[in-house]
């Protein structure tokens, strides 16, 4: 979750984008005591759930699981106190390091911390990193490197979009899970 970043998104639905923090924390507070709460009491500056109505049936972990993505206008320690687990776009390896660092002093270790990787898979399994939109056009070897450093560094886990590729999806997705993840898919 996370409170967007595109003006013409927030000008589309009339919202003031420079609202976005406040309106991403009163969302968190509304959808926390809706799949928490029975018949939930809750007003924010947008909506009023006056107790009439509940979300059935209820979680069974008590919440749905919520990252959120990037910072969302938030403190890390906000992040910390009220997520399930941190989602962050990709970001250069030093910067990760020291990023997830913080993550883990601001939640003792105990929640995940995530990335994003658009991965362009180079047929050439050799081929050398060529930076994309949030992410690499590389061969396999460059791939099992950066999952591996990524691993190092203390990413739970890694959300991959497939960028670029003209072949069947299926195709791309087996050779990733063989020749990256080694394992098939």
């Amino acid at each position: 979750m996370g409170t967007g970043d595109r003006p013409p998104e927030y000008a589309a639905f009339g919202v003031d984008r420079e609202a976005r923090g406040e309106r991403f924390r009163e969302s968190v507070r509304v959808l926390r005591a809706a799949w928490g709460e029975a018949f939930p009491e809750v007003g924010t500056s947008r909506c009023r759930l006056e107790g009439d109505l509940d979300v059935v049936p209820k979680p069974e972990t008590g919440t749905v699981p919520l990252l959120v993505t990037g910072r969302s206008r938030q403190s890390l320690e906000w992040i910390a106190e009220r997520g399930d687990g941190w989602l962050n776009y990709q970001l250069p390896l030093d910067t990760l390091e020291a990023t997830v660092g913080d993550w883990r002093a601001a939640t003792a270790r105990c929640k995940p911390y995530a990335a994003t990787l658009a991965v362009h898979l180079d047929s050439d399994p050799t081929a050398d990193a060529t930076p994309i939109h949030q992410g690499f056009a590389a061969g396999a070897d460059w791939f099992r490197e950066r999952f591996a450093a990524l691993a190092d560094r203390g990413v739970d886990h890694v959300i991959v979009s497939f960028r670029g590729d003209d072949r069947p999806v299926r195709d791309v997705l087996e050779e990733f899970g063989t020749d990256v993840l080694g394992s098939s898919v």
